[in-house]
């Protein structure tokens, strides 16, 4: 996965995520790098094993979505982007409930969602097939594991105290094209030293194309019970 595929997939909690100086993060399915590509800040990164050894400022906990090892409410902001598609859809709601959880104030999930995000993955994988290459397990898990956000929102209607709002993200014909862009061995390459180095640029962009349709659907939870998150006096994560 190319870092401008990174920066498209977090480029959309600049609006919805903050930083004040006592804040506490939690990235559920975070992999070895996660928000460290972007952040100075310390946060906790949970994932089920990580391939590399975790990036600062992450603070790696190996545990399951399902099953979070942290008490009610242990953080100010808990992030999870890209990961219920790569749960079996009888453990979603109980990863869903966990995450919402260990949130003090904030909840951010985002997924692909909608029968255009699950057309792209298909035509994807047929891409792979006619090029004779090999699907990535990942891929495999969408089109099996493929969330709605009916699922969502039957899993959390049963947790009291918490408001959700959903927002879409990401334009999708441009997420197809960094896909395919991905699977030439000297692209990725390419991409991977001249993106890194401007991350900040491709994140203003990313940011400002969320034009329909999106590919990622972002649920965003709060508690009804907790003080505003400061968005517009704390400081964006970048």
């Amino acid at each position: 996965m190319t870092f401008l595929n990174v920066v498209s997939r977090y480029a959309i909690l600049r609006d919805l995520t903050w930083q004040t100086p006592d804040w506490g993060m939690l990235e559920v399915g975070s992999g070895s790098e996660g928000l460290a590509a972007f952040v100075s800040r310390p946060f906790v990164g949970c994932d089920l094993y990580f391939r590399s050894p975790p990036r600062a400022p992450m603070f790696a906990v190996r545990a399951s979505a399902c099953s979070l090892p942290f008490p009610n409410e242990a953080f100010d902001l808990v992030i999870c982007m890209d990961a219920l598609e790569h749960i079996p859809a009888p453990l979603r709601p109980l990863a869903l409930r966990e995450i919402v959880r260990v949130a003090r104030i904030r909840a951010i999930i985002g997924f692909p969602s909608g029968r255009w995000a699950y057309a792209a993955d298909r035509m994807l994988a047929r891409a792979y097939r006619w090029l004779r290459l090999i699907t990535p397990d990942w891929l495999d898990e969408h089109q099996e594991f493929f969330p709605s956000i009916g699922d969502v929102k039957k899993a959390l209607e049963s947790v009291d105290g918490i408001s959700i709002h959903f927002k879409w993200a990401e334009y999708l014909p441009l997420h197809f094209v960094i896909m395919l862009l991905e699977m030439h061995p000297r692209v990725l390459g390419f991409l991977q030293r001249s993106i890194g180095r401007h991350h900040r640029g491709w994140l203003r962009t990313f940011h400002n194309l969320n034009l329909w349709p999106c590919y990622r659907l972002i649920c965003i939870v709060d508690r009804s019970d907790a003080k505003q998150p400061p968005v517009a006096t704390g400081r964006p994560l970048w």
